[in-house]
């Protein structure tokens, strides 16, 4: 795996510092069943392609962050806080 760097408030740190908390989802509708409330908890797309996705900076600042990152070559199209525009990869 190819190493990248996430922009946090003190700089740019290594992803090594953060733990993977998926992909960003939609949140689930009020009325969802529970077979769809599993598959929400439970079932990820794993594409191979960009993605949001969820990193926590569980070695330093203990915040979320959102970024895009392309899975296929690990490099990160949007940074936190960064507007990714969809075909600008």
């Amino acid at each position: 795996m190819s190493h990248f760097h996430i922009k946090t408030p003190f700089g740019y740190r290594p992803v090594s510092e953060f733990s993977y908390g998926g992909e960003v989802r939609p949140p689930l509708p009020a009325d969802a069943s529970d077979e769809e409330a599993i598959a929400h908890l439970w079932l990820r797309s794993n594409v191979a392609g960009v993605q949001r996705e969820r990193w926590f900076h569980s070695s330093g600042t203990r915040r979320w962050y959102t970024l895009v990152r392309d899975t296929r070559s690990n490099i990160v199209l949007a940074q936190p806080g960064e507007e990714y525009q969809e075909g600008s990869a």
